[in-house]
């Protein structure tokens, strides 16, 4: 895997990720199948950090970044998988923080292209607590590239699939004490297709992550 990052930063503090357990739960199928990719955009958890957890724009962090992104992966071998990401984020204050992202990737012929927003603020319990909330919204289109599809016959389902429209919103809240955050971060609290105009997550299928992380600058 070919890994080129290019980052402009500000200020570069050592950070040490202790645990991040997660706990998968299976996602309904739709009528092709579900196709998301779930590709992880962060970079050794300095930069893109809100998609590891959408209140990791502002906890333990003290630096503005503008990180471009490109993955090349198994380049030996055709329609290998390919990812570019542009990201973006801004620490206002202590208790306001926000980033943005606009991201591409190919695996095989699946094509995705999407949009990230994040906004996360932060409430001051103590002198050594904090209680900071935080929210990704992700637009993006995923679906098959028609033209890179080699079949023999005419595939019914290849012919009606299509590009569809999906909107993910995904919040997460993070307890600060001294050195140490705990985290819990729902990947798709509420995912709507606005191509088919129906919602594809229920209460009971969801993918529920949970940090604890320690921070020595």
């Amino acid at each position: 895997m070919n890994c080129n990052t290019y980052i402009i930063k500000k200020v570069f503090v050592l950070k040490v990720f202790c645990l991040i357990l997660c706990i998968q739960a299976s996602y309904g199928q739709e009528a092709i199948s579900d196709l998301s990719t779930n590709t992880a955009y962060h970079n050794q958890l300095f930069f893109n950090r809100f998609l590891i957890n959408p209140t990791f724009s502002l906890v333990r962090e003290n630096k503005s970044y503008l990180n471009i992104l490109h993955r090349n992966q198994y380049a030996a071998f055709e329609d290998n998988n390919q990812n570019y990401y542009l990201g973006f984020s801004n620490k206002f204050n202590e208790h306001t923080a926000l980033g943005i992202g606009v991201y591409s990737q190919r695996i095989g012929v699946i094509q995705e292209f999407g949009f990230n927003a994040n906004y996360a603020t932060s409430v001051q319990l103590g002198s050594k607590s904090k209680l900071t909330f935080g929210t990704n919204v992700t637009y993006y289109s995923l679906g098959l590239d028609k033209n890179r599809v080699v079949a023999t016959e005419n595939d019914p389902q290849i012919l009606e699939a299509k590009l569809e429209n999906k909107i993910a919103i995904q919040p997460g809240i993070t307890f600060s004490y001294g050195n140490f955050d705990v985290g819990i971060y729902a990947e798709d609290l509420i995912r709507y297709s606005q191509t088919t105009n129906e919602f594809l997550t229920s209460f009971n299928t969801k993918t529920v992550k949970t940090s604890l992380q320690y921070t020595h600058a």
